[in-house]
């Protein structure tokens, strides 16, 4: 990816100014690699610093006019990144259809909600707080009845396959070990 950060010269600079400066940002601009990314940013009819009399809808006053830098930057990315994001916790809700999980699911969580409202009761606590208690007691419950679901992968190659390539393996052994053309047809 190429930055190009630049400033223009205003209407009230000279036409051989302008033009230096047109010519130099295509350069510049010709010099980047036609597959990349280019961003060109800033402002093509600049009036930089702190004088904005007769622009002040469209110029702040903030604008710096010195130390103004020409660079590139190269940045390279790693190609596998992460996100940073935890694994998603699925919990094992076939346990649901089962009456007495069911109970004892009920049962677990109005505990711990019993318990939470008890302790919102006793102490002001703002809504955040509030919604990771709450958070907290329903996976929790969760965890301790219907647990975390296991990840069942199919096997990416059968035990038939394995079998056959093993009998392949051997006959392949038994003609390279045959010395006569009826012993490896036998084979």
């Amino acid at each position: 990816m190429n930055i190009i950060q630049c400033y223009a010269p205003t209407n009230d600079s000279n036409d051989d100014i302008k033009d230096q400066f047109y010519e130099r940002l295509q350069s510049v601009i010709e010099k980047c690699p036609r597959k990349d990314l280019t961003i060109l940013m800033g402002d093509r009819n600049a009036k930089v610093g702190m004088d904005n009399t007769g622009y002040e809808v469209i110029m702040g006053r903030h604008g710096l006019d010195h130390h103004l830098v020409v660079a590139n930057l190269k940045l390279q990315l790693k190609k596998n990144w992460t996100t940073g994001q935890t694994a998603i916790q699925r919990f094992n809700t076939v346990f649901l259809r089962d009456t007495n999980k069911i109970n004892e699911f009920k049962i677990a969580l109005n505990n711990r909600f019993q318990a939470l409202q008890d302790l919102l009761k006793e102490e002001e606590t703002t809504m955040e707080d509030n919604w990771k208690s709450i958070k907290e007691a329903l996976t929790s419950t969760c965890q301790e009845v219907l647990r975390l679901k296991k990840n069942h992968y199919k096997e990416w190659i059968s035990i038939e396959t394995l079998d056959r390539i093993k009998e392949r393996k051997n006959k392949k052994i038994a003609i390279d070990n045959s010395r006569t053309r009826t012993e490896k047809f036998e084979a």
